[in-house]
């Protein structure tokens, strides 16, 4: 049995045509807007639908966002805290202790959204690149001393 899909499916839209199921579809008398993308991209982004990976791309640069304002506002803390002599060295440490396991802990989840980006996304966009957690927490600790007890 040999089925002619092309045939088939050119009867449906007829059909469709006949019946005025194309009638009122918006865009109607607009030129066709031609990109890049394959059909069944272009047929996403005219629906408003963004792939998986597109937005676990936004999701990751917002990440990122959070991950240096959390930074920012760690480096405010510490000058306010250093800048103060109520505060004893201790509670000083754990604080800095508690912010740089934060810091990690937000790295880490950027760098998993990551690496699930780089397995699902086509070849054509951008790498995301980890961050290198052991140099990022080189530097807070360069950054944000302990004070000596």
């Amino acid at each position: 049995m040999n089925i002619d899909f092309a045939i088939i499916a050119e009867r449906k839209i007829q059909e469709g045509i006949d019946e005025g199921a194309f009638a009122n579809l918006p865009g109607k008398g607009l030129p066709l807007v031609l990109d890049d993308l394959p059909p069944h991209m272009r047929l996403l982004k005219n629906a408003g639908i963004r792939p998986d990976w597109v937005q676990l791309n936004i999701q990751i640069n917002s990440e990122r966002e959070e991950c240096d304002r959390y930074l920012h506002r760690i480096s405010e803390e510490y000058a306010r805290r250093i800048a103060t002599d109520e505060e004893d060295k201790v509670s000083l440490a754990k604080w800095l202790e508690r912010s740089k396991t934060r810091y990690v802990a937000i790295m880490r989840d950027v760098n998993e959204d990551i690496l699930r980006l780089n397995l699902v996304a086509p070849s054509i966009l951008r790498e995301q690149i980890p961050y290198r957690i052991s140099e990022e927490t080189a530097r807070f600790e360069e950054k944000f001393p302990e004070p000596q007890r």
